[in-house]
């Protein structure tokens, strides 16, 4: 079985998406759409000949089985649903909603009409998660850890020269925590479960955008730092630091370039920094797979939706400790 698929949104991270599912095999590109006939056009030059759409209802009506969405974050809980009610399955890009509410209204409303509908969150896909949570065993008794995802923003210079991009922009779903947020909430959540308490603080560019943000969380076994930003380009990466060991990640994104360092100091290579597209794979491969084999992968479609919902309620929780207001 072949999924006919169709594309929102003509940024890079759609085009690295169609080399990703073209890896995963089992989908085909079937359309593009984008709000301007000319950008879809440039967009799809070069994809053999697929038609461009700029009206979402005659995209709908032209028969494909699902859509990757990869919009304005504001946007993304509407074209889902948009999507869901016209029986066609969806894998949106993060943050696939503004709040858990939204996000569990989409899950449940494709549940009810045996649909998929998942977020495109990298880590819940990667495989080499397993690798980085053996490592973060191996460390021994956890004592503290830094998670950061510092990445200068191309569209920062037109930031400043007073644009509004809609990645910066809290009324169109973006900002920092939005946008960088989850890469280390995920994670977070993934290996340490829920913590006992958050701090959080933010750094604003205007009322409107959040430009970078800190936040600790208490656990049993000590604190686990947080820090994004999309004024700056970190170099350190992250680090799970324990009494056996110190894991250092390059990319929590990619979930790249990971080292163990032993109590002695010597380190060993673990995972390599894959392209992204390879990342991307992963997940357009278990998209088609939720679609075509709907009894084998139910508990792992559970779990993929589990994910994206507690990171969404931490998000929030964030949001509101640091008076971030979207939309």
């Amino acid at each position: 079985m072949t999924i006919r698929y169709a594309t929102i949104g003509t940024s890079w991270i759609t085009r690295e998406f169609i080399g990703g599912a073209a890896l995963a095999g089992g989908l085909q590109l079937a359309a593009v759409y984008s709000r301007n006939e000319e950008t879809g056009a440039a967009f799809a030059a070069g994809l053999g000949g697929v038609p461009v759409y700029t009206d979402l209802e005659k995209l709908a009506a032209s028969g494909i089985d699902a859509v990757y969405i990869a919009s304005p974050n504001s946007l993304h809980y509407p074209q889902s649903r948009f999507f869901l009610e016209r029986g066609i399955h969806v894998l949106c890009e993060k943050p696939a909603a503004l709040d858990p509410a939204q996000l569990l209204e989409l899950q449940n409303l494709a549940a009810s009409k045996k649909l998929v509908c998942v977020e495109a969150l990298m880590f819940s896909y990667s495989p080499t998660r397993f690798i980085l949570g053996e490592a973060i065993e191996r460390a021994g008794k956890i004592t503290s850890a830094r998670l950061d995802f510092s990445q200068y923003s191309s569209r920062y210079s037109a930031l400043k020269n007073g644009e509004k991009p809609n990645v910066f922009s809290n009324k169109m779903g973006g900002g920092c925590l939005m946008d960088l947020g989850m890469y280390c909430v995920c994670p977070m959540l993934s290996y340490f479960g829920e913590p006992e308490s958050i701090f959080c603080s933010v750094s604003r560019f205007d009322a409107d955008t959040d430009l970078a943000f800190s936040a600790v969380f208490t656990y049993p076994f000590g604190d686990v730092a947080v820090t994004c930003s999309k004024a700056g380009q970190s170099r350190l990466g992250s680090e799970f630091i324990g009494e056996g060991g110190t894991v250092c990640v390059e990319s929590l994104s990619l979930l790249g370039n990971i080292r163990f360092i032993n109590a002695s100091g010597v380190s060993e290579q673990l995972a390599p920094m894959p392209e992204r597209r390879l990342v991307l794979s992963y997940e357009a491969r278990e998209f088609r797979d939720f679609i075509i084999a709907p009894e084998r992968t139910r508990k792992r479609l559970e779990e993929v939706c589990e994910t994206s919902l507690g990171v969404a309620v931490y998000l929030e929780k964030m949001r509101s400790l640091a008076g971030i207001k979207l939309v």
